[in-house]
């Protein structure tokens, strides 16, 4: 069941989701909010499905495990906004 919820900022519209409506975002730019193992896996999941993947994180550096972070690195679709 999906779930998907259109909210407005600033003239820009974003969708809530969960895990698994990534099919609902192909050909999209998408972003992913957090640094932990699940943000991060979450973006590479969505690294396959979509045009573009930016994960948004408030610290200057990611939390998740070392493993999925070199992973989300060399996704050349991937783009970090830390700190």
């Amino acid at each position: 069941m999906a779930f998907l919820e259109k909210k407005s900022i600033a003239e820009e519209a974003f969708l809530t989701a969960q895990y698994g409506d990534g099919a609902f975002f192909r050909d999209e730019n998408v972003a992913v909010v957090g640094g932990g193992d699940s943000a991060v896996s979450e973006g590479l999941y969505l690294a396959n499905v979509t045009d573009n993947v930016n994960v948004i994180h408030r610290r200057d550096q990611l939390r998740a495990e070392k493993v999925l972070q070199d992973r989300a690195f060399k996704k050349s679709k991937n783009g970090f906004y830390l700190g």
